[in-house]
């Protein structure tokens, strides 16, 4: 998995710089402006834990699409509000759990500019907060439940002058489920690529 998501940010930024001109300014001047996006989670993870019992097992691939609207708060820090939709990938290969799932969150994420020669790069780091819908059976557990739900995650791109950002990225999101007076505790992570084209 580390090979993949190397060769996936080599691959993300090698290409880049051949369509940059004039990086400086249409970065600085960017902003104020509506976009959207999606995402294919390529490393999904999902930990289960419950009476005690662990479970940490890899997920099929997941995606995610969103909206959002990025404010010019500064020159080089670009602040965003972002409505998302998520799908986890399934896992069903445990022996004891099945799970299914997907999620509608709200994010604030600020990109970090750094310009250079031939381009820019930028780092994100991201909140939110949403509703998370699971499907768990396993263990004596049968249930559908829609709970409260938190992610946080980090990642790096780049904007092209075209209103194009590539990037790359980790998120993790959590959620807990009552359940016969204890808490099914779920965390969902993995390694992300995507686009956002803002108009």
């Amino acid at each position: 998995m580390k090979i993949s998501i190397g060769l996936m940010f080599s691959g993300l930024f090698l290409c880049s710089p051949c369509s940059y001109a004039k990086e400086g300014e249409f970065v600085k001047s960017s902003g104020d402006q509506v976009y959207l996006g999606a995402d294919a989670v390529v490393a999904n993870q999902v930990d289960v834990s419950f009476d005690g019992d662990s479970v940490d097992e890899s997920a099929d691939m997941g995606f995610n699409v969103l909206v959002g609207y990025e404010f010019n708060t500064h020159p080089l820090v670009k602040t965003s509000v972002e409505a998302e939709y998520r799908q986890f990938g399934d896992v069903n290969n445990t022996g004891e759990y099945t799970v299914d799932g997907d999620a509608f969150f709200l994010n604030l994420k600020t990109k970090l500019f750094v310009l250079y020669d031939f381009g820019n790069l930028y780092l994100a780091p991201m909140v939110g907060v949403g509703k998370v819908s699971m499907d768990v059976v396993g263990n004596g557990v049968s249930l559908s439940e829609s709970h409260t739900g938190y992610q946080a995650g980090v990642e790096v791109g780049t904007r092209l002058s075209q209103g194009v950002d590539l990037h790359a990225g980790y998120t993790a999101a959590y959620t807990s489920i009552p359940q016969g007076g204890d808490d099914i505790n779920i965390k969902l992570s993995g390694a992300y690529i995507g686009i956002r084209y803002a108009f």
